[in-house]
């Protein structure tokens, strides 16, 4: 599939091929069995990763081959992997032998200026929208997945989606008997929005909808109403890449839902770019530090790269990147077939002191959550995703005069002539977002729409200040000008070149004092060249010699 250079994004790379399409290669070693310190002969090929907050329990059935902090390596039958629920623990299966090998290279443009329009998707964020979200969920009391909320829950969220005019649908996945005494499929929601220019390339949010032993308003109802959040501001606008708004089931139960949905896009070789997961972002306590943990894998690096940087670009949510291999949440099964993913959340795996206590439990309430650290990771959430999805721009016609600058020559303005697509309204365009070169605004003062160059289509007439836009002039006799703004909510974008004139190169002014009857200064300049440029009156001998300022121009070569 053919690469394209995403904005603080990755370059789109076909999917790591199907295990029967390797040439005959050996699996490249998991690296999951280098953070446990184990050889590949020393387990079986499927294992499993459990978190507890304490030791697990003796299990006659349950082989320990490791641990390391909270996460402990473990082999045996499903029956009795499903019965560690009880301890509580959170149970991520792993295949050893669908590893796909050394991360492909990936190339990001880090972002410098911040978009108004995401900047105002981002600010918008608040509390109370959030909060509605998390009851919505909530009001369902326990959400495990076979419970009775199996269906309800995904068939609500799919309203909330289709309000939206996403194209949504309901996928079912495989559930382990030993974990659904129903014997049902699953359900994921997966809600999705077009990219205009690379609508085969997708990037994903998302989190999972069930709970464990209570209504899980912080796991992970905070998680999903992120991801709901990031669909009700960023639908109302054109993005470059398809976007995928994901809710899972059944991470509570070995991960089924996510698994699903994964391997359902490696089958179909889908180009997934990137995942963006959230997973427990609601819960905070004074004495501890105020950030989101954003976990990656070596392959995912570039992506948790882009997604801090636009977190410090767009919102004041810190972020603590950790790489790993160990995977606790609906991440990892992105991992295990080879796409870049990240999960986001409140406590790094062994870090007792900012876990939610109340995790797996009936008390976990949305009293409990701390509403200035849900919204900062739910714009960041909103951040991450609308820059790495990168803004759909309409395509201006931009013209810009005068056509050539002479930075030395006086003047106050720069015209800048703006030319839209028939299907947009000229009025509609808000004049406080045009920028030239994404930092001179335009004035507001004088604007007018109209048919200035008088070629049959509508203008927009602006004019910016010829010293900023000196300002920004590069190196060279030609310098390209964007002007960039919005109309009706969309992001608009046109080029035009401007011709450099009297400089080359690094520009600097020197005033100097000459007397023409100055042997010194006339050796510089000549007297009779001196006398011509600036048309002087010593050409009269018996006019007193007088001493005058003479402007000159000293270009760099």
């Amino acid at each position: 599939m053919a690469a394209a250079i995403v904005t603080c994004a990755a370059l789109g790379a076909k999917p790591a091929p199907a295990p029967d399409d390797t040439n005959g290669t050996p699996p490249s070693p998991h690296p999951l069995l280098a953070e446990f310190g184990l050889l590949r002969e020393q387990v079986p090929e499927a294992v499993y990763v459990v978190r507890t907050r304490g030791a697990i329990p003796a299990d006659p059935d349950v082989i320990v081959h490791a641990r390391r902090g909270r996460c402990t390596l473990v082999s045996g039958p499903p029956e009795a992997i499903a019965r560690l629920r009880e301890i509580p623990a959170e149970i991520v299966a792993v295949d050893l032998g669908t590893y796909p090998g050394p991360a492909p290279a990936r190339v990001w443009r880090r972002v410098t200026v911040a978009d108004p329009v995401i900047q105002e998707a981002v600010d918008s964020v608040g509390w109370e929208g959030v909060l509605a979200k998390i009851q919505m969920l909530v009001d369902f009391g326990c959400r495990y997945t076979c419970g009775p909320a199996l269906d309800a829950v995904p068939e609500s969220l799919a309203v909330f989606f289709r309000g939206l005019g996403l194209d949504v649908a309901l996928q079912e996945y495989y559930q382990s008997p030993f974990y659904c005494y129903l014997n049902r499929p699953g359900k994921n929601v997966i809600a999705t929005q077009k990219g205009v220019e690379y609508p085969d390339s997708i990037f994903v949010i998302c989190a999972h909808y069930d709970s464990f032993r209570g209504p899980g308003a912080d796991d992970n109802a905070t998680g999903v109403a992120a991801v709901m959040t990031a669909a009700e501001l960023l639908s109302r606008h054109r993005f470059a890449y398809t976007i995928q708004y994901v809710c899972f089931g059944s991470e509570e139960y070995a991960g089924y839902g996510s698994r699903g949905f994964v391997q359902r896009v490696y089958v179909d070789h889908v180009n997934l770019i990137g995942a963006l997961n959230f997973d427990m972002i609601g819960y905070w306590r004074k004495g501890t530090v105020f950030d989101l943990e954003v976990e990656a894998n070596a392959r995912s690096v570039w992506l948790a790269e882009a997604f801090v940087n636009a977190a410090e670009i767009y919102t004041d949510t810190p972020c603590d990147t950790h790489i790993t291999d160990i995977g606790m949440s609906d991440n990892y099964q992105f991992w295990i077939r080879g796409y870049s993913a990240l999960n986001n959340e409140e406590a790094w795996i062994g870090h007792e002191g900012d876990f939610n206590p109340r995790w797996h439990t009936h008390d976990d309430l949305i009293r409990y959550l701390n509403p200035d650290f849900t919204v900062a990771n739910t714009r960041a959430a909103v951040a991450g995703l609308a820059t790495l999805a990168r803004l759909s721009k309409i395509r201006a016609v931009v013209d810009v005069y005068p056509k050539s600058l002479n930075p030395g020559s006086e003047g106050r303005w720069i015209t800048g002539r703006i030319e839209l697509p028939e299907e947009y309204d000229l009025t509609r365009v808000d004049m406080s977002s045009i920028r030239l070169n994404e930092t001179v605004a335009a004035r507001p003062h004088p604007a007018a729409v109209g048919d200035a160059d008088r070629n049959g289509d509508p203008d927009v007439t602006v004019k910016f200040s010829r010293e900023e836009v000196v300002g920004v002039l590069g190196k060279g006799d030609s310098a390209e000008l964007r002007v960039s703004g919005s109309v009706g909510g969309e992001r608009f974008e046109g080029c035009d070149t401007i011709r450099v004139v009297g400089l080359r190169g690094e520009r600097t002014w020197q005033r100097w004092t000459l007397n023409p009857r100055d042997s010194s200064c006339c050796s510089r300049i000549s007297r009779t060249r001196l006398i011509q440029r600036q048309r002087c009156r010593f050409l009269y001998p018996k006019r007193r010699a007088r001493s005058f300022r003479y402007t000159t121009l000293r270009a760099a070569w």
